[in-house]
């Protein structure tokens, strides 16, 4: 201390302080000297200056009303968040415990003591800190250090201080209001400086992710299921079963058709509650991976069990063939509606508006009656069908696949 106070006084500073502190205040201690001429730093005064104590002067940043939601939000999503401050420890866990990021000041730690905790201990220990308080640029990279040997670390900043432990993290996000040089360090710039937008981040990231699997998913699985088909064909009746046109024809208008909604598919709640996966984790999961063998061999199975009984019920190839053609693409639409959810069942999803899915469903089954019954019969290579047959075959296809991808799929979430 370089001013003159009583022990009475300077106890009376101290609770005070801590009592400021505790409120979530940052405070600062206001003192004057008299000097006989300017001078530009502290270090320039004759080190036996004794200052005279002013008082405290108290801070208090507004916190964002969104930032307490989202904190909670990214938690329940598996996200921990932990606070970086360059504020003493008391107002530190004031924030904190508003914030709900600490309920005990077991979980704030004084970074002011750093230098006496090795690397390896501090390893040791940030997993149960929400808090670090009293943090120093040097501070804030051992902590980013410590926290990356065990998490995908994701950092925020906004000042040039912070470039180090933005470029060390994982993920690099900077404040929209920072200076440049902190925003080439960054990976992601927040332009309104809104911790919300991190959580919003995070819920697209999870949704893309998630109707890529979905694309992934429905075009493998379908396109294995016309390969089992025609393999199936071939060794059960020795014959090709359908014509190149006919394959062309679910490639190109049934799956793309049904492809680009599914990709654009509005995201399921259960993305959002788990947990984060790890980064080297297969864009395929193994139980996707399962689902598409099941779609596949479901597929295959009714096509080729549509082509047997048709062709025992009107003895011709050439309508066993367009029965056939239409079991394949019934059971792309039931596979279609299965993938608009990964785990919801096609049921829930339903609840679930989605206009361009609809429209393009829409859209298939009518040019599919064009193929069957109109002038696009000639391109196609279909034949005319008695319709209830057709009916018959579409009804017991559609539903009948649809009913083992949802059980598989209910399966598959609770495993």
């Amino acid at each position: 201390m370089r001013s003159k106070l009583s022990n009475k006084k300077l106890m009376a500073a101290e609770e005070k302080l801590k009592e400021l502190a505790e409120s979530g205040y940052k405070v600062l201690a206001l003192a004057s000297v008299k000097i006989s001429e300017p001078v530009n730093e502290l270090e320039d005064l004759d080190k036996g200056i004794q200052f005279q104590f002013e008082g405290l002067f108290a801070v208090a940043d507004a916190l964002r009303k969104e930032a307490g939601p989202a904190i909670r939000q990214t938690a329940a999503m598996g996200v921990k968040t932990k606070m970086v401050t360059g504020d003493h420890a008391d107002t530190a866990y004031a924030i904190g415990r508003e914030l709900g990021l600490a309920s005990s000041p077991a979980e704030v730690l004084d970074c002011s003591k750093l230098g006496n905790i090795t690397d390896q201990d501090l390893a040791n220990i940030v997993g149960g800190i929400t808090i670090f308080a009293r943090v120093t640029p040097e501070d804030k990279y051992r902590v980013l250090s410590a926290i990356k040997q065990t998490e995908v670390c994701a950092m925020t900043g906004d000042g040039v201080n912070d470039v180090p432990a933005l470029v060390g993290a994982h993920v690099g996000i900077a404040m929209g209001d920072s200076p440049s040089i902190v925003q080439d360090a960054g990976d992601i710039i927040l332009l309104d400086n809104n911790f919300k937008n991190v959580t919003e981040a995070i819920k697209e990231s999870r949704t893309v992710l998630t109707n890529i699997r979905r694309m992934l998913s429905y075009l493998l699985a379908t396109n294995a299921g016309e390969a089992l088909t025609m393999i199936g064909a071939l060794i059960f009746f020795g014959s090709q079963m359908l014509t190149p046109i006919q394959i062309l024809w679910i490639n190109i208008v049934t799956d793309s058709l049904m492809v680009i909604p599914i990709g654009l598919e509005p995201a399921e709640r259960r993305i959002f509650k788990q947990k984060p996966e790890q980064k080297d984790a297969p864009i395929l999961p193994g139980k996707v991976i399962r689902r598409m063998v099941v779609v596949a061999i479901v597929m295959a199975v009714f096509t080729l069990g549509a082509y047997g009984v048709s062709l025992q019920v009107l003895g011709s190839k050439e309508q066993a063939n367009t029965l056939a053609f239409t079991a394949l693409v019934v059971m792309q639409w039931a596979s279609a509606f299965s993938a608009r959810g990964l785990y919801e069942s096609a049921l829930a999803r339903l609840k679930v508006p989605h206009r361009s899915f609809w429209l393009a469903m829409a859209g298939a089954i009518i040019l599919q009656v064009l193929a069957l019954s109109g002038p696009l019969m000639t391109i196609t290579n279909t034949v005319a069908v008695p319709i209830w047959m057709i009916l018959i075959v579409a009804v017991v296809c559609f539903f009948g696949s649809l009913a083992i991808f949802e059980v598989h799929k209910r399966r598959m979430g609770k495993g």
